[in-house]
């Protein structure tokens, strides 16, 4: 099969399948599933949270929680509303941010019961406090935390 005829194929499965997609109403492969509780929030200077939360009250909730753990840091918020919620969503982001207010730099990434931490401490008891405040979540949130010593 030559690179045009080929080109051709592909170009014809894939308006096949969108069509497909159309006329059933299924989503389109290509579009990320919204309907997970998703919270990100990055620490460099400033706090960018970003993530798809379950509605508008939860947005400001989290915005005046952020603002009362990190006080003498700007704020940016790029989150949306679109109806995704979990049970202890409120508790865990609460676990999150307070622990990332112990790093230097660092990234918090909650997708429904499962919570990533990673960054950067200023000293190793910093890290081994951060790192032994995971007992206190609950078992049912896979955790995991990455903590590096900047001394």
């Amino acid at each position: 099969m030559s690179i045009s005829s080929a080109t051709r194929y592909l170009t014809s499965l894939c308006l096949f399948v969108i069509a497909g997609c159309a006329s059933t109403g299924a989503p389109h492969p290509m579009e990320q599933n919204l309907n997970h509780f998703q919270f990100n929030a990055h620490l460099k200077n400033e706090l960018v949270l970003s993530g798809h939360l379950p509605d508008e009250a939860a947005q400001t909730s989290l915005i005046n929680l952020a603002a009362s753990i990190f006080p003498n840091t700007e704020i940016v918020s790029d989150m949306d509303a679109n109806g995704a919620s979990v049970s202890g969503w409120h508790r865990t982001t609460r676990w999150g941010l307070s622990s990332l207010s112990k790093l230097e730099e660092g990234k918090l990434v909650i997708v429904d019961h499962t919570l990533h931490l990673e960054g950067l401490a200023a000293k190793a008891e910093i890290k081994a406090a951060v790192e032994a405040a995971t007992i206190g979540l609950k078992t049912e949130i896979e955790h995991s935390v990455v903590i590096s010593v900047v001394e």
